[in-house]
Order: structure tokens, then sequence, then C-alpha cells
């Protein structure tokens, strides 16, 4: 069996093939999921470590959201659960972003807080794995295909045919839809050896490129604004109308230029190489332009 700790990212995995969830006892959906959910204490490593051992886990996938201090410790907890139960062997650890490094971890504490997991994972016996896909393609085309996760389009607003593009807008961004992920992730587990660390490349482009489509989509120019690394350092980006707000003003502006840095910075740039893709050639992930259009295609507004 598969466990899943889940947030928001955490469905599509299901919906690939058929496993357990985990999930804590205060987030657990409301909705039919069709599949078993566990409610644990994620404070309690005793507990976690008799779930996997009740229900005879061997690979536990972590979608826990480690934006912060606790959700950094549960997850923490789960990989030493993990290490102390019997049954499981393998772990993959919550990322499912860009690939970024040590380099990053002033522009948000949460490279600091999943650095730390990985660190954490590398010290044990456990056969470990950490998937990157770039930008999860989802928040520009929320209704076109299905989707879990929370609205959070940026840099480009569809909606209101406006757009405040990171940097030059010339650097590679790698654009991945939840269920694609989901699709090569389901694929990898099967191999008999885990690399450390696998890209999934659904498509590649740049910002400007990513406008391009956008315009020729709607059928107008957009007015355009670039906001510059400097003015991102300084937690100044531009916000679009269409962006959803975090928890706060403030926490919305450190994730918004973050990810514009690492945008300008091509950390959200993964090479095929150590893709997915090329192990999986019949797995045909959605592109952009598929994407807008299907979701924005046609309106007149």
């Amino acid at each position: 069996m598969r466990l899943f700790g889940t947030s928001s990212s955490g469905k599509p995995h299901y919906s690939a093939k058929a496993y357990c969830f985990l999930n804590d006892t205060f987030s657990i959906p409301s909705e039919d999921l069709g599949a078993p959910v566990i409610a644990v204490n994620y404070s309690s490593i005793t507990a976690l470590r008799d779930v996997l051992e009740k229900h005879q886990v061997h690979t536990v996938i972590s979608t826990l959201a480690v934006v912060d201090a606790d959700s950094a410790l549960a997850q923490k907890n789960l990989i030493q659960a993990a290490v102390e139960a019997a049954v499981t062997q393998r772990f993959v650890v919550s990322d499912w972003g860009p690939a970024y490094t040590a380099a990053q971890t002033n522009d948000s504490p949460r490279v600091k807080w999943r650095l730390e997991s990985f660190d954490i994972l590398a010290s044990t016996d456990l056969e470990r794995r950490r998937f990157s896909l770039g930008v999860f393609m989802d928040y520009w085309g929320m209704n076109a295909f299905k989707s879990h996760l929370e609205p959070f389009a940026w840099a480009v607003d569809l909606e209101n045919k406006v757009a405040a593009i990171p940097g030059s807008g010339n650097e590679p961004v790698v654009f991945t839809h939840s269920y694609d992920v989901a699709r090569f992730v389901v694929a990898a587990l099967d191999l008999p050896k885990w690399e450390r660390h696998s890209f999934v490349v659904g498509d590649k482009l740049t910002w400007d490129d990513f406008l391009t489509i956008a315009e020729e989509v709607r059928g107008c120019k957009f007015e355009v604004v670039h906001d510059t690394v400097e003015q991102l350092r300084n937690r100044q980006p531009t916000f679009l109308p269409a962006i959803k707000f975090l928890e706060s003003h403030e926490e919305t502006s450190a994730m918004l230029s973050a990810i514009g840095i690492w945008s300008s910075q091509g950390v959200f740039n993964l090479g095929y190489g150590r893709s997915l893709n090329v192990l999986f050639p019949e797995i045909k992930p959605l592109k952009v332009k598929e994407l807008l259009e299907k979701e924005w295609g046609g309106r007149n507004t």
C-alpha cells in the first residue's frame, strides 16, 4: 500500500491510482473522496508509526503543504514514523515545486523548512525521492481541467488582461498540471530503483511566450509591467487584480516576490535529462496553450 499525507495537492495522486490517504483530524475533506481517509495526529510519532504498520504501508508519499514551522514539524514526524515502521521502505518528501537549493533559503522560509526535511530523510535508511515540477499550470485554468489546488494565478492575469512579468520575461519556466504530476508519480512508483530527485516537465516556455499565447487566446494586447529583481527583493511586487491573497498581504507579497525572483533566476527551469518524461514517453502532458484555449478561448469579455 502507498499512503499520502495530504494537502490540496494530494487528491490527483489518488485519482490516478488507488491509494490510502493520510490526513489530520482537522482537514478531512467534506466531499466523498471515494478512498479511505485515516485521521491521525501529526504531533504523535508513535501514532503515525502505528498507522503505517497497521495498514502495511510500504511507500509514503507526503503531499503536506510545508508552509510554516508547524507543517514542517508534521512532515519531520511523518519521516521519523516511517523510519520506525518496520514495513515502510520508501518515502517521497513533500516538495512539488521548483528544484530549489540552499541558494534560495533567503528568499522564503519555506525553502529552509523543506530542505531540513530533505536532510533528515537523507540521514535515514529509507529509499527516498523528491519530485520537482516547476510551477503548477492549474492556476491559469482552474475550470478547464479538474484541479484541487487553490487559485493563485500570478504574472499573467487572463481575466483582467493584465500582466506583471518578473525579471526580463525571457527565462524558461516549466509549467506542469497537477494531474500530469500524478500520472508520472504513479508510473515511477513501480520502478525497481529510485533516483533521489526527479523532474516532471509539462511544458516549458518563457513568461513572454506565455503572455503571447494569453493575448492570442483573449484576442487583445494586455497591459504589461515588468517587476525588476531589485523591486522583488524589496518585496514590492505588482499585485494583479486576480491574485488570491494568502493569510495576509505581507505573506502574499513575500510569496510573489520569492517566486518572481526564482523565475528571473531560472529556478523554475528544469532539464528534460532528469525528467520522468524520458522514462515514460507514453505519458503526454498538458500544454499551456491547450489549457488556456480551453479555459479562456471564445470569451468576449
